[in-house]
Order: C-alpha cells, then sequence, then structure tokens
C-alpha cells in the first residue's frame, strides 16, 4: 500500500497510509491527513488514484506544494521516493507501492532441460576505489544489500555512503541495482539512477557510490572471474583535482586545448572560508547568476564564481578545488543547462562529502531533481516576484551562518 512519511514538520517520522482514492491534506479537521503546522492551510492539497499512478494538486494554498522543488499548481504524477513540500516546514516523502510481481508459465520439459545446462554466470563486484581497494564481493543470494550499516551484505564504511545505500536483485541470470535513497547517489557508469528504475549489470560496468567509492562488475564463469579479478590493477583513490579531470567530458572538442595554449595565473592565495561558492552552468550566467551574485554581494555576503577563469583548465581546476575545500556554504543554481553537467554533480557531492551545506537554488523547474538535493532545504525562483526569491535565499543563509557561528 502507498504511503506518506513525514522526513520534516510536527510529527516527523509518522507514517500516513493512503487508503483511498482520494485523499486530501489539511490543517482542518475535515481532511484525511490532518496536518497542524501554520504553514499548511486548511485545505492545503489532493492525492488521487486513477490509471494506475498516483497524482497531487495543490488546492490553492497560501503557501504552497511542490514536488521535488517543482509546484504542484496542476496535477503531478508522485513517483517513489518523491518530496513533497507543504510550505516551508513540512516535508513528506512519497513512498509508493512496488511494481506487481511478474507470473511465470511454468516450464515443459525443454525448456527445465534448457535452463539446467546453462548456469547463471557468477557476479563478482571489486572495489576501484574507496576503502578496501582490491577486494572482491561474490554476489551470492537473490538480495544483497551496500551500506555502511553492519546489517547490509557489503558493508562500506565511509562517509560518502548512507547506512543503506544500494539494492542489488537477481533476476533471471543476471542482477540488477538500485538506489534506496542515499544521500550522495548511485551511479552506473556515470549514469544516476533513479529513485524506482533499476539498471542492469553488465560485465566492466562501474558502480559510484557517492564520489569516492567505485566497484567494477565482473562476470563470467567461476574461474573466469578469479582470473580478471586477480590480474586487475585497482586504481588508486582520487583526489578533488582528479574529479574535476572528468569535466574535460562536458567541453566542446579542441576547447579544453586552446584553453591551455591561453594560460591563465594561479588561484588567489586569499583565503575563501568566508565565501560563499556559487555553482551554476555557464548558459544560466547572463540570465540569472550575475544578477544572484549582485544581490548577495549588495546583502554582504563575500561570494567566489569561477566566471572569470577559462573552463576546463588547469587553473580552473586548482582554484575550483580551493573554492570547494574552503568555502563554508555552496549555493547551487539548478536549471535544464545545470542538471546534465557532470562537474555541477561532482561539485555538490563533493561538498557534501566535506559535511558542509548546500543550498539549491531553483531557478528553472525541472521534472527530476537529483535526490541529495531534492532532500535539502529548497529555494525556488519566482520569475513574478524575483525580489521574493532573492529576500528568502539571503535570509536562509543569514540563519545558516548564524548557526555556524554559534
Amino acid at each position: 500500500m502507498a504511503r506518506l512519511i513525514m522526513r520534516r514538520g510536527p510529527n516527523a517520522g509518522i507514517v500516513y497510509p493512503l487508503n483511498n482514492d482520494i485523499v486530501t491534506i489539511g490543517r482542518g479537521s475535515k481532511n484525511d491527513i490532518i496536518i497542524q503546522d501554520n504553514e499548511v492551510s486548511r485545505q492545503h492539497c489532493r492525492i488521487t488514484w486513477g490509471d494506475g499512478r498516483y497524482q497531487i494538486l495543490d488546492l490553492h494554498s497560501s503557501n504552497g506544494t511542490y514536488v521535488n522543488g517543482i509546484p504542484a499548481t496542476q496535477a503531478l504524477t508522485l513517483l517513489p521516493g518523491a518530496l513533497i513540500e507543504l510550505g516551508d516546514s513540512v516535508t513528506l516523502e512519497f513512498d509508493g507501492d512496488q511494481p506487481p510481481a511478474t507470473t511465470f508459465a511454468m516450464p515443459n520439459a525443454t525448456q527445465e532441460r534448457t535452463i539446467a545446462a546453462t548456469p547463471p554466470a557468477h557476479y563478482s563486484l571489486m572495489v576501484l576505489d574507496g576503502p578496501e581497494v582490491g577486494r572482491v564481493y561474490e554476489l551470492s543470494g537473490a538480495t544483497i544489500t551496500i551500506g555502511r550499516d553492519l546489517s547490509n551484505d557489503i558493508i562500506i564504511q565511509t562517509p560518502a555512503v548512507s547506512r543503506f545505500h544500494a539494492r542489488l536483485r537477481r533476476e533471471g541470470a543476471s542482477f540488477v541495482i538500485e538506489d534506496l535513497g542515499s544521500t550522495n547517489g548511485t551511479c552506473l557508469d556515470d549514469a544516476e539512477i533513479k529513485a524506482g528504475a533499476p539498471a542492469t549489470l553488465v560485465d566492466g560496468a562501474i558502480i559510484s557510490l557517492g564520489s569516492n567509492v567505485r566497484l567494477q562488475v565482473v562476470t563470467g564463469t567461476e574461474a573466469a572471474v578469479a582470473r580478471k579479478t586477480s590480474s586487475a590493477l585497482p586504481a588508486a583513490s582520487r583526489s578533488l583535482t582528479t574529479f574535476f579531470e572528468d569535466t574535460a567530458s562536458d567541453l566542446l572538442p579542441g576547447t579544453l586545448q586552446a584553453a591551455e595554449k591561453a594560460g591563465e595565473s594561479e588561484p588567489d592565495a586569499a583565503p575563501l572560508d568566508d565565501h560563499i561558492l556559487i555553482v551554476y552552468a555557464r548558459d544560466d550566467w547572463n540570465r540569472f547568476v550575475s544578477a544572484l551574485v549582485q544581490h548577495l554581494r549588495a546583502a554582504g555576503f563575500k561570494v567566489w564564481v569561477d566566471q572569470h577563469l577559462i573552463y576546463g583548465t588547469p587553473a580552473w581546476r586548482a582554484a575550483m578545488e580551493k573554492a570547494l575545500r574552503e568555502c563554508w556554504l555552496m549555493v547551487v543554481v539548478l536549471s535544464p543547462h545545470s542538471l546534465p553537467l557532470n562537474y555541477i554533480r561532482l561539485s555538490y557531492r563533493t561538498f557534501l562529502n566535506l559535511k558542509k551545506p548546500v543550498m539549491p537554488l531553483v531557478y528553472e523547474p525541472t521534472v527530476t531533481l537529483p535526490l541529495e538535493l531534492a532532500k535539502r532545504r529548497l529555494i525556488i525562483h519566482d520569475r513574478k516576484h524575483p525580489h521574493r526569491s532573492m529576500q528568502a535565499l539571503i535570509l536562509e543563509i543569514q540563519e545558516l551562518r548564524r548557526l555556524n557561528r554559534s
């Protein structure tokens, strides 16, 4: 049965089952789910079931209903793991039903002989980066969990890995992997695994848990797996600078070489510990980020941006590494331009791994926000009233700075 879990609000942790095809949420006593909070309107929003899916619609509430940062002014489909925000103080997580189990016909004798003659391949995971580099985990059993908690089948104790990070499931002769709502995300060959969308493992694929753990999939017969893993040379743990070498994939052909020939000075040696780091796509600079920087500086904040550097060069990477290590707060501007960029993901995940605050600013609503950002307090840019958005951002930063100094 689908349900809502309150992650933030007056009764954090409470579970609301969705028992009816229509479920209303609000402060008033006639609602199916009653939430006594000043940010919640008497009749705030409605969840409906139909055509095999749940949808949510805001009921003209005072403070709005958002799904992964997107206003629910029109009906939005709820996917497993979606985060619903009611105003500024209540967050609910949608925990949808699992897909129905697939029904298989009983095999005939010929099929049984064929299946028996082709045993499933052996699957193993070899640690390329992270704790215990070179260690090999054999995948045995129908379900294998990965995480930091000692109850997992594969235990990886590093801050980048969540307590319950990912799950592997045997499907036929292969395995699929799914993210369990981890803080820093799970990728398969650099493609982020979305909630409710498991990915199939193939030989040689690389699983990334957060930004500093990589596991390689090794398949074949038992002897072949042993041969592959014994001959492989595990990679050394990567530094921040090595991460930013990956940004070459975001450049146009020839851009990096031309930029390096142009030459750049070394990054400023002045400390940045009192600066705010703004991470954004260059395409958004003139449209939004330039004005954002001006507003923050006018409010008295020190801001660091990379606009004066040539993107992708060694000087840019060195300056970004310094900013990531020293700046106390990151504001990441989310838009259709920024979300696909690899270095944007590397930047905010590195900052989160350093246990420093990240504030997502949604400039243009997108269909899906990364789970590790969707779970955080979002600032939504209001095109009709941009000054309200800026003021909300400034107030949030002031509060964070106050807490940081206390």
